[in-house]
C-alpha cells in the first residue's frame, strides 16, 4: 500500500509561512527542524485528522519559482503546479483563505472538466492551492462516480454533454473566463452596495 505523507514546499520566510498555514488551513504545527550543516530549516504543518502533512523547507540564497497567475499559465512550467486540498464547502474555505491572506486566482465555480465545484487561492509567497469539493478520494467508487474528469466516458452518465476531445487549454480558458466574470460581478455588486 502507498499512500502520500506529505508535500513539500521550499518558502522565502519559513517562520511566516508557516504561521499562515497554521492559521489559513488549521493544521497544527510540529516544531522546527534545522540541520547546521546544510543551512536547511524545516517545519512540518499537520492535518488534525491526521490525513496528511505540509513541510515547509527554508534555505538562506532560495529564489522564488514558479509564480503563476493562473492555473494554466501553471501547466506551462514543468514540476508540480499546485497543491488541491478536498474539503466540504469550497466557497467558505476561499472566503476564509481570502481572509487569511491568500490571493484569489479563480474563484468558486464549476470546473469545465469535471463540473466539480473548485476553486484557487496563492499563499503569501504565490504558491497555488486547489480547493475541491469532491465527496471522496480519487480512487474510490464515491470518488469517480462521474466526477473524475480522467476517466472513461459512459454513455448515459450524466456527464454526456461534455467534449472529451476538447483541448484542455481551451477548457481551463473557459473555467478561467468563467471564473473572472464571477468575480467582475461580485466586484459590481460590492461597487453598488456602496
Amino acid at each position: 500500500m502507498t499512500t502520500l505523507d506529505h508535500v513539500g514546499l521550499s518558502v522565502g520566510a519559513l517562520d511566516a509561512q508557516a504561521a499562515w498555514y497554521e492559521h489559513a488551513l488549521r493544521l497544527r504545527a510540529l516544531p522546527p527542524l534545522e540541520n547546521a550543516a546544510t543551512g536547511i530549516r524545516t517545519q512540518y504543518l499537520v492535518d488534525p485528522d491526521g490525513g496528511w502533512a505540509l513541510e515547509l523547507l527554508e534555505r538562506a540564497g532560495s529564489h522564488p519559482g514558479l509564480q503563476a497567475g493562473s492555473p494554466s499559465e501553471a501547466i506551462l512550467t514543468r514540476g508540480y503546479g499546485h497543491v488541491c486540498l478536498r474539503v466540504d464547502d469550497v466557497d467558505a474555505g476561499y472566503a476564509r483563505l481570502l481572509e487569511a491572506g491568500a490571493v484569489g486566482i479563480a474563484p468558486p465555480g464549476a470546473s469545465p472538466m469535471s463540473g466539480l465545484w473548485l476553486a484557487f487561492v496563492a499563499d503569501p509567497e504565490g504558491n497555488l492551492i486547489e480547493l475541491i469539493a469532491r465527496p471522496a478520494p480519487l480512487g474510490s467508487s464515491a470518488g469517480r462516480s462521474g466526477l473524475a474528469a480522467d476517466e472513461p466516458h459512459q454513455p448515459g452518465d450524466d456527464r454526456d454533454d461534455h467534449d472529451h476531445d476538447a483541448d484542455p487549454d481551451e477548457e481551463l480558458g473557459r473555467f478561467e473566463e468563467h471564473a473572472q466574470q464571477k468575480q467582475d460581478d461580485a466586484d459590481d455588486e460590492q461597487d453598488h452596495s456602496k
